[in-house]
């Protein structure tokens, strides 16, 4: 087993024992999945998900093989034990995750250390839990221009 997927275990681990002990977990984003309303550097702060916490829109956390992955939730079917998740800045939706698997939520976003108000608003994302499916498209190629732009930048 190589050190990347060590240190994924580890801090799956580390997460899962911090949100049973009823803490919230400041947790970086990384990749671009969620792109534009989540960056690489932002942080989200999750608690520990339960099924009355849940509802869509929310940017829940979930076991997905070795790694966990941050994103929304735009179907809640808890009479069937799942739900649906989707990163905002992906064409395609994850495959169905078992409720169970669920084992965060995130309850506040952080850029630059001042708190994005806005994301967690019921309204934006309800609305974004539906429009996803069709934003999903522009977002992707908008992330890899930006992606570019900004490596051209560094360079």
């Amino acid at each position: 087993m190589d050190k990347k997927v060590k240190d994924k275990i580890i801090f799956s681990k580390t997460l899962r024992s911090m949100l049973d002990a009823e803490l919230s977990v400041d947790v970086p984003v990384f990749g671009l999945s969620m792109f534009p309303f989540f960056l690489p550097g932002d942080v989200i702060r999750v608690v520990k998900a339960t099924e009355s916490k849940l509802s869509v829109g929310d940017m829940i956390v979930f076991g997905s093989g070795n790694k966990l992955v941050a994103h929304r939730l735009i179907k809640l079917k808890l009479d069937q034990g799942i739900v649906i998740a989707k990163g905002d800045g992906l064409i395609k939706r994850d495959a169905i995750v078992n409720a169970k698997e669920v084992i965060a939520v995130a309850i506040n976003h952080y850029r630059n250390n001042q708190e994005i108000k806005w994301s967690n608003q019921r309204f934006v994302k309800k609305a974004l839990s539906l429009l996803s499916p069709v934003l999903g498209y522009v977002f992707f190629y908008m992330a890899r221009i930006w992606c570019k732009m900004k490596d051209s930048k560094q360079t």
